[in-house]
């Protein structure tokens, strides 16, 4: 259908175009006349092409949204400890999954080179868990959930960054190692422990 109306549409323009001509100038399609029907003919030429080309660049350039959610927002390790944490917590924290370091911490800097160079180095990370006042939203506590990988050197590279992030913005962070069970009573302590103490 949309084919048709591409074809459809240019070609009644033109031909509206030539029986508007023909009618307005009947001596032009006498011999004596040529030169007119050819300078005729190159314009509606011209404008074929030019209807073409705008048609084809309105196509080329529609955007595509190739989007898709993912089925694995939270790893399996994650998607455990979650569990266990909204038992833990749920009466005092709100639980925030996956926060960009970015939404959490800003960079103060008058100098636009360091601050644009200090905000790209948070940009991409983010924290496992954050926890945060139910009634404000306002964070207090950040989780890091270490599995094997951040026995990697380039992990702990990372992970010392993190901490040190947190450490400058004056939030604790837990770092809890990945476990098969956790106590939810031994989460608890650990975590108002490290609350009270800010």
């Amino acid at each position: 259908m949309q084919i048709l109306k591409k074809i459809f549409i240019p070609l009644a323009f033109v031909i509206g175009l030539v029986i508007i001509v023909i009618v307005l100038f009947p001596d032009i399609t006498k011999p004596e006349n040529k030169q007119y029907l050819v300078i005729f003919g190159v314009i509606v030429l011209l404008l074929l092409v030019d209807i073409f080309f705008s048609q084809r660049k309105k196509t080329t350039h529609k955007l595509e949204y190739p989007y898709l959610l993912r089925d694995d927002f939270l790893s399996p390790a994650e998607q455990s400890f979650y569990l266990v944490l909204k038992l833990t917590v749920s009466d005092w924290a709100l639980i925030c999954p996956k926060i960009s370091l970015g939404d959490l911490f800003y960079v103060k800097s008058s100098n636009p080179s360091k601050f644009r160079s200090y905000t790209n180095r948070i940009d991409r990370k983010h924290v496992d868990f954050l926890l945060c006042d139910p009634k404000t939203a306002k964070p207090f506590l950040g989780i890091e959930l270490d599995d094997k990988s951040h026995k990697r050197s380039d992990r702990q590279e990372r992970d010392e960054f993190v901490e040190n992030v947190f450490s400058a913005a004056k939030l604790p962070l837990a770092r809890i190692p990945v476990k098969h069970s956790y106590s939810t009573s031994e989460l608890e302590a650990l975590l108002r422990g490290l609350v009270s103490t800010t």
